[in-house]
């Protein structure tokens, strides 16, 4: 994945909250440029501002590209990205629809990236460790995540500009995290489907995971404290996380019999970890950065969901990856 020596480390596309929130991360390239899609800035430090993004394409003046936009435009920029045959990093969730995907090359997991971040927190650390050193003990997992409501005339509810609903925007990362901590995810029940003008804006679902866990997720715009809340339990062993969603840190609890462990879980950590990884996966070392089919994979359990509250069905299998 080696280009001839570009300027840049990397070409940022997007300034939105995701950008914002991955600023410590990206200071450890040592030169970033960065397109606002037509709302260029002046240059500051080793932040370069560029107005079109498709210079970093073209014009190959970057290593590889970080896609921060709404979702509507990452088929675009994932289409150059292997037109040019160069890495990118896409934030989730990777399209709108899976059947975007066809319109993309077969050989794609080779170019893209997904920012699964939450993989890099030490909560999913810690739950990860757990889980395998107890593979025999029954499992349960309860993951509810609240988050402010971004308000009425927002992208992140325009279903043809993001997908709309709290799936698409909280579900994503949620689901994913507890694929990489348990196992696939096998069957949905849905508990609750509530919508507000047309995308869902509360669900509620009992897991079941292909090892024999159980879990269950709560996903909602919160109409008052925003909140998440994970807590996975095995045997006598425990670990709780809890957060308020404006709060950048939080301090998780692992009880093992009479042990008590607190530790800190927080978004800077998640997404050092993240670019560390694309990092060695763009330079050819060993990375276990989320690719393509991860995306995919996440894609098609949020659709199963989505569709099974737009058609009434209670239980669906999302099957194994």
């Amino acid at each position: 994945m080696e280009t001839n020596h570009p300027e840049f480390d990397i070409g940022v596309i997007g300034a939105g909250t995701a950008v914002q929130m991955a600023r410590t991360a990206l200071n450890f390239y040592n030169k970033v440029a960065i397109s606002h899609l037509g709302e260029p800035e002046a240059s500051n430090g080793r932040f370069t501002f560029f107005p079109d993004p498709d210079i970093f394409f073209k014009n190959r003046i970057v290593k590889c590209v970080y896609i921060a936009t709404p979702v509507a435009s990452h088929s675009n920029f994932i289409s150059k990205s292997v037109q040019y045959n160069l890495p990118c990093l896409v934030e989730k969730p990777i399209l709108l629809d899976i059947d975007e995907a066809q319109h993309i090359a077969n050989n794609v997991n080779d170019i893209v990236a997904v920012a699964f971040k939450k993989r890099y927190s030490p909560l999913a650390n810690e739950i990860k460790k757990m889980h395998q050193r107890s593979r025999s003990a029954p499992c349960q997992i309860h993951y509810t995540y609240l988050a402010p409501h971004p308000g009425k005339s927002h992208w992140k509810i325009d279903p043809k500009i993001s997908g709309g609903g709290v799936l698409m925007d909280l579900g994503s990362h949620v689901l994913d995290l507890l694929e990489y901590c348990i196992s696939p995810i096998f069957t949905v029940t849905l508990s609750e489907y509530h919508t507000v003008n047309g995308t869902d804006a509360y669900v509620a679902a009992k897991l079941n995971f292909s090892d024999g866990s159980v879990g269950e997720i709560r996903l909602g715009w919160a109409s008052e404290t925003s909140l998440q809340k994970i807590t996975y339990l095995q045997g006598t062993s425990e670990i709780a996380w809890q957060k308020s969603d404006h709060r950048d840190h939080a301090t998780a609890i692992r009880i093992e019999g009479q042990s008590v462990k607190s530790f800190a879980s927080n978004r800077e950590t998640e997404y050092l970890g993240l670019f560390d990884a694309y990092r060695s996966w763009v330079d050819g070392l060993p990375s276990d950065i989320p690719r393509w089919q991860d995306g995919m994979r996440n894609l098609k359990i949020i659709k199963t969901i989505e569709e099974m509250g737009r058609k009434g069905h209670q239980s669906a299998e999302v099957g194994r990856p």
